[in-house]
Parts: structure tokens; sequence; C-alpha cells
């Protein structure tokens, strides 16, 4: 007779049981219905929300001060910010120098028909332009006919070579690399070593040899994309990266080495992952004290 009830018991103790995990799958069935569509909203946002981060970096304690902005992997015609922002940006902070490193343009892109040319028409008022390939580029059927249209548009393209200028009468020389090309001097000379080094180079997990003791002389600052600001992100860690994989090193922010600084930009627009997380666009605005 015990038996019996004890089986009841355990019985009725297993259908509460069950009854308690379905209560719980479909609580998690309802979660996942309900933030879907949260989900898709932060995508989208962030996918759209411009955002201009500033850095200052401080290279002599004098007065005068450059500003620098930094277009990476705008990735035309999947950039879904409003480039119009940027233009507006260039004007309001009194931009010196417009650097675009790498990835204007996706790898699959058509040039008449992706959007990159108004946006270079834009740019064409500003003195200071300057243009580095990143791996879309190079693997860009109409590579040259971008190209063209960049020098049409007094945009200056740095194929392993250098432009010096001066600004506020500080001497200061914009180099670039070819993507994928190591940092050599050889590709420099005539620079003058003692003015303020600029190197526009695609990839940040060269950032070992930018700055490594061989070289002749190294660049004070290094700007530089290709890692989406690792595609996800949750604070300083992210998901990863073209050529760093999984648990990238180098995705967002400035890395410093001695007195050499690199800031690595997240982009601006997307390519093979159509979408981010917690990892807006951004554009980076540096003031230089020189």
């Amino acid at each position: 007779m015990s038996n019996i009830i004890n089986e009841g018991k355990d019985l009725t103790v297993k259908k509460d049981k069950l009854k308690t995990k379905k209560k719980i799958y479909k609580l998690v069935i309802l979660l996942v219905i309900l933030l879907t569509p949260i989900f898709i909203l932060l995508c989208m946002t962030d996918n759209k929300t411009l955002e201009f981060t500033k850095y200052d970096i401080n290279h002599n304690e004098n007065d005068e001060t450059i500003t620098v902005m930094q277009l990476s992997d705008m990735h035309f015609p999947k950039c879904k910010a409003n480039s119009n922002l940027i233009i507006d940006k260039i004007e309001k902070e009194n931009v010196d120098i417009v650097a675009i490193t790498g990835d204007f343009i996706d790898g699959s892109a058509k040039v008449e028909k992706c959007g990159v040319i108004p946006f270079i028409e834009k740019l064409s008022k500003f003195p200071n332009v300057y243009f580095v390939s990143g791996n879309h580029e190079l693997a860009n059927s109409e590579y040259d006919k971008l190209r063209e249209v960049l020098v049409l548009n007094n945009v200056k393209i740095l194929d392993n070579t250098f432009n010096e200028i001066t600004i506020k009468n500080k001497k200061i020389s914009v180099m670039g690399l070819i993507d994928n090309y190591d940092y050599y001097t050889k590709y420099f000379e005539g620079l003058d070593p003692s003015s303020y080094k600029i190197l526009l180079a695609h990839r940040p997990e060269k950032f070992n040899v930018y700055v490594s003791s061989i070289h002749k002389f190294n660049p004070d600052l290094i700007l530089s994309g290709h890692a989406h600001g690792g595609q996800i992100r949750f604070g300083d860690w992210s998901l990863i990266a073209p050529n760093q994989g999984f648990n990238p090193e180098y995705t967002s922010g400035i890395y410093s080495c001695h007195n050499m600084h690199m800031i690595v930009s997240r982009g601006i627009g997307n390519s093979i992952l159509p979408w981010r997380i917690n990892n807006k666009p951004e554009v980076p605005l540096i003031r230089i004290k020189l």
C-alpha cells in the first residue's frame, strides 16, 4: 500500500517538474520573440549612427594644434551612415588633414553607381585630403577608375610615398602604404626625419613592424582601420577581425609604443558581415599639439 502511495507521489512530482520545464521553455520562447525586434533595432541603429571620437596627442608642448580626421572602411555602397555629417564636421572643426585609410569602396562596388563619386566631389574643396588603398580596393576590378576620380578631385594617393606640407609653420610628412605592404623607410627617401610623420596604413596588425627600432625613422602617428571594431564589442573586448581572428588585439582606440601612437578606427561601413553590435560607425578626430 505504501509503495503505491509513494509511486503516486513520484508521478505527481514528475508531472510538476514537467509542467515547470514547459513553463520555462515557453518563457524563453516569449523572451526570444520579444527581444529579437529590439536586437534588430539595435543592430540597425549601430550601423547608421556616426560617432565622432576625439583624441588629443601632445607631441610638443607648443600652442599650435592641427586637426586630422580619419575616414576608414566606408565600403561604398554598403555605407549606411549619413556621409553629409562628415562634410559638415570637417567644416565645423576646421580640419587640416583628411586621411582616408583604405576600403573606401567595397570589393564588388561599381564606382559610378556606389555613391562614392558624389562624396569625393564634396571632399574636393578641402586642400589636404589623402588616400591609401585597403584590401577591397586591390580586389576591385574598377580600382583604376576610382584612382582617376580621386586624382581629378584633388585627393592625393599615397602609394608607398609621402607628401610634405606646412601647416601653421609646422612641417608635416604624410606617408602612405599600399595595402599589406610592410613599412620600409626606402619608400620615403627625401623625407625630413625631423618633421611630424603621419603614416596611413590600412592594417593595424602590423603595428610592431611600423614601430620597430630597425628603421632609420618611424612614424609619430599611425592611422589604421581594417578591423571594423571587432564587429561585436563588449567594453574593450571584441569578437573577430580580419587577419587577427578571434579576440583580436588591435580593433579600436589608441595604442602606444614609446612616443609613437597608432589610432585604429572602427570604420564607417560594413562588408561581409552586414551588422555591428555595440560598435557604432566611427570617425576619429585627432588634435595634435605640435
